[in-house]
């Protein structure tokens, strides 16, 4: 697969083969237990996608972006684990 095919946000493709799958995880626990997951990546997501950097070129800002994605990713595994 070239690499512009590949999704950088591989969690998101596995939950979503989770969600559709035809014979697994169609309890009513699983839903409901993928449906909170899917809630928290979202959110995670989102939030990711809102900063921009650091890029290429360093600014002022990289430290405190880092430690945001850092943060946030944080919050996200703490809620997985």
């Amino acid at each position: 697969m070239p690499k512009s095919d590949r999704n950088p946000l591989v969690h998101g493709s596995n939950l979503e083969q989770k969600e559709n799958h035809r014979t697994k995880y169609r309890d009513v626990d699983s839903k409901k237990y993928l449906s909170e997951i899917r809630t928290e990546y979202d959110n995670w997501r989102s939030a990711n996608l809102e900063l921009v950097g650091p890029t290429s070129t360093p600014t002022a800002q990289d430290d405190a972006i880092i430690a945001t994605r850092v943060e946030l990713l944080s919050k996200y595994k703490d809620f997985i684990f």
